[in-house]
């Protein structure tokens, strides 16, 4: 369920030896983009699940450093604007589903 979200956090780990990430403040915005629901069976819209696409617009601070400790990229004193997209799906014919991270959206 989390893989797409651990995935992303590998792959920006594995350029540096340690990161530090900080989410400033809540959303700054988040923004519906696209909103469907598909149905597996188009007979029956019970076997149907939707897919939300978000727009996250937050605030963050971010510094890398290479295995001297030094600086390499980004500065963790300055907050910088962000811009996601991430893409969440739910069933609608299992019971209690939850909503789940189904991609990151790169531009």
């Amino acid at each position: 369920m989390h893989s797409t979200v651990k995935n992303e956090i590998r792959k920006r780990q594995s350029k540096w030896k340690s990161v530090h990430w900080e989410l400033v403040e809540p959303a700054v915005s988040i923004r519906t983009l696209k909103a469907r629901m598909i149905t597996l069976d188009k007979n029956d819209l019970n076997k149907a699940y939707v897919q939300l696409t978000l727009e996250f617009i937050t605030k963050q601070k971010f510094e890398a450093y290479n295995s001297k400790r030094e600086v390499v990229s980004g500065d963790k004193s300055k907050e910088v604007l962000v811009k996601d997209i991430w893409v969440f799906e739910r069933s609608l014919f299992h019971p209690g589903a939850y909503w789940r991270v189904c991609a990151r959206i790169t531009l």
